[in-house]
């Protein structure tokens, strides 16, 4: 089954990749693994509702972000969804920073537990 991505907040995205000096690329859903950092329970469909409305509606308008060893860094509802809905495909992102730097940079929970200790 191929994605449905909508035209114009998709392109908008990849126009903003691009002058980031990113790269979207078409991965197998099959090949992308889940982070050792993430929770099961994050990774359970029956949290993903609204999610999966939305991806429905509009189609997937974020790519995930990846390591370089297919690692998912940044975006597992979204593959949890695509993946239940029987896409074969999902945009994705390499980033080739850190990965836990990459997390942090992603994250604003992790940013807020990474500030220095008050002296």
């Amino acid at each position: 089954m191929s994605p449905r991505l909508c035209p114009t907040p998709f392109l908008a995205m990849l126009f903003r990749l691009a002058s980031e000096g990113m790269e979207c690329f078409r991965i197998k859903i099959e090949d992308l693994r889940p982070a050792p950092h993430c929770p099961p329970s994050r990774l359970k469909l029956s949290r993903c509702e609204k999610l999966r409305e939305s991806i429905l509606e509009h189609g997937l308008l974020t790519p995930l972000l990846v390591a370089p060893d297919l690692e998912i860094i940044d975006g597992h509802r979204r593959w949890v969804v695509v993946r239940d809905l029987g896409w074969d495909e999902v945009i994705v992102v390499f980033t080739m920073a850190d990965k836990h730097r990459a997390y942090v940079d992603t994250h604003p929970a992790a940013r807020r537990r990474r500030k220095p200790p008050k002296s």
